[in-house]
């Protein structure tokens, strides 16, 4: 119960947090400009509306919002 609930807790700062790691990668590898366009341009604002919309329709079902706790399934799809 405690990773799945640890899952729910996490779904919002991932959806800052993951984005922000793509330009931290970005500077550790020294990827060039055309890699930054691309990071600064598509990914991180993909990253980020992808993973509000996925935390939105984990945290609308009633199981979730009862037990505020994600299912097992929800681990599996989030976790890989």
């Amino acid at each position: 119960m405690m990773l799945r609930r640890a899952f729910f807790l996490w779904l919002l700062p991932a959806a800052f947090l993951l984005p922000l790691w793509l330009l931290i990668g970005w500077g550790v590898f020294n990827a060039g400009g055309w890699a930054l366009l691309w990071v600064l341009v598509l990914a991180v604002p993909g990253v980020f509306v992808w993973q509000l919309v996925l935390m939105a329709l984990i945290r609308a079902r009633g199981t979730v919002r009862g037990h505020r706790a994600v299912s097992w399934w929800d681990v599996l799809g989030v976790g890989t």
